[in-house]
Formats: C-alpha cells, structure tokens, sequence
C-alpha cells in the first residue's frame, strides 16, 4: 500500500499533496507491526516523540489512513489533534467523545464524509444500527453534558475508546496528535 492512489483519505493531511509524503517506510512499518500486536496483546501504548518539524503529524496521519484503507474490522483509527484553543473540559469531552463515535462510524460504514460531518448523537445511533451498547453510552454522555457534569464527562469520553474495544472485541488505536 504503498502508492497513494490505493489509499482512501479519510483524514485531509496536513502535508498537503500526498505524494510529498516519502521516506518513512521503516517507521510505518514499525506502526502497522505494532497495530497487529495489539489485536493479541490488547492495551498496547506507543508514543512518538520529537523536535518540532520533523514530522510527526504527517507519520501519524498516514498511519490513521492505512489503518481506514486497509478495513481490518478487529482495528478501527481513531485521529482526534488537540488544537492550541482555550476549551473547557466539558467541550473537550463532548468534541472527543463525538469525534471518537464519528469517525467509529465512517470506518464502519466506510463513509468518510462522517469524519467531517459529525453526525448528531441520534444519527450517530442509527448509524451504529441502534446497537444498545451505543445507545446506553451515549445516553450516558449526553447526561453527564446536560448536567455540566465536566469531570464526569472527560472520564467517560476519554475511556470511550476502552469501552468500545471490550464490549466490540476489537482495538481502537487512538492516535492524538
């Protein structure tokens, strides 16, 4: 998968023409070993770190699009980039957590335009096929955001993807960037 016209870009990237986008074989086949890991080894985490400009979000970005390209139903991408924006933890919450369920949603139903999009949580339910799993949690959330309730709300969207892996059986790789 290496060509970019294979690939679906469910995710615009930052680099810009995905054809700049060049040697990072070696750290993109580290990423995709160690995304099979975690289909055996469940809870796996991994983290990048280096200077400024040395691209980071480009790696991380083009991960998230081979995992949505490949379709492999045991791992879902999930791509939320923190933005240097004063937020409130509830907003925080509710972004991610809708995030999170968006993009669940696109890879499912492989219709990228939900990335974008962010459906309501009432579409996002019958996206999901009214699944009850999906409509007790985001019952839930929707409780703790009516409440204001923004230590509860943080908790519960950013173990969000914890709880979808267990109930689903399969393994959310959360990329934040």
């Amino acid at each position: 998968m290496n060509g970019s016209s294979e690939l679906i870009f469910a995710l615009k990237e930052d680099i810009g023409i995905p054809e700049l986008f060049s040697g990072r074989k070696a750290d993109l086949k580290y990423l995709m070993d160690w995304s099979e890991r975690t289909k055996f080894q469940g809870t796996l985490s991994l983290a990048i770190f280096a200077r400024r400009k040395k691209g980071k979000t480009a790696l991380v970005q083009r991960f998230y699009i081979i995992l949505f390209t490949r379709n492999d139903p045991m791992i879902i991408p999930f791509y939320y980039k923190v933005k240097e924006v004063e937020k409130s933890q509830l907003q925080l919450a509710e972004e991610f957590y809708s995030s999170l369920l968006s993009q669940y949603a696109a890879f499912k139903t492989r219709d990228i335009s939900l990335i974008t999009q962010k459906p309501s949580y009432d579409e996002l339910i019958e996206l999901l096929n009214n699944d009850p799993f999906f409509i007790g949690d985001i019952k839930t959330m929707k409780r703790y955001l009516e409440e204001c309730d923004s230590d509860q709300a943080w908790d519960f969207a950013s173990y969000a993807g914890e709880r979808i892996s267990v109930q689903k059986n399969e393994r959310i790789i959360q990329i934040l960037d």
